[in-house]
């Protein structure tokens, strides 16, 4: 819980620049200086261990105790960035970073994209892909990064409802690993929409 809410502070911090909710307020005169969130924590969390080691608190209790003080901290926290939304944001951002374009733009994953080779056929990627460039790699741009990357001309490139959920695209940091030429290639598995391997080459009459 304590890193959970050190992320969504951290992030409430870019958001915000200068305002920290744990930031102590010098008191004006005469003013006593109250803790600072954190400090109430500790403080509570002290209290709370005193309690269960001179067998006021059973085990039972102790936990639940312990269980709502930390759960009402995360709360403030989240209440401190905003809401729920931005909260979980700040955590997908931390446990998953974002894969990031050469003009510094946030890949939207998976994203969905209609594939000429495959008479228009709907795929869904997980990664950045070369289809359609062969060798470059690229990836749908977040829609949050507005006016990032380079406007798609994909008719269904829009965030309506018949659209695929993006209208910019952008070629990714990461890119396929080069090859001299007559080197041969990694193996890959190709999987089908099913899931199996395909044998690779084949030949078909």
């Amino acid at each position: 819980v304590q890193m959970l809410r050190k992320v969504i502070v951290e992030y409430a911090k870019e958001e915000d620049k200068g305002v920290n909710p744990n930031e102590f307020v010098p008191p004006a005169g005469g003013e006593e200086k109250k803790p600072s969130e954190d400090e109430e924590l500790e403080l509570t969390l002290r209290d709370i261990d005193a309690l269960h080691a001179k067998g006021v608190l059973s085990d039972a209790d102790y936990e639940a105790q312990k269980a709502k003080t930390l759960s009402d901290w995360l709360g403030v926290a989240i209440k401190d960035i905003g809401g729920k939304e931005k909260a979980r944001k700040a955590l997908e951002e931390f446990l998953w970073p974002p894969v990031m374009t050469k003009d510094g733009c946030k890949c939207l994953l998976p994203f969905k994209y209609d594939v000429p080779e495959l008479s228009g056929r709907t795929i869904e990627y997980h990664e950045c892909t070369d289809i359609g460039q062969p060798g470059e790699a690229w990836c749908a741009v977040d829609p949050d990064d507005e006016n990032c990357g380079q406007k798609s001309k994909d008719h269904r490139a829009h965030k309506g409802e018949d659209g695929l959920g993006w209208e910019r695209w952008d070629t990714c940091v990461a890119q396929p690993e080069e090859h001299e030429a007559g080197d041969p290639l990694p193996a890959v598995a190709v999987k089908t929409e099913r899931g199996c391997t395909c044998r690779l080459p084949f030949e078909f009459y």
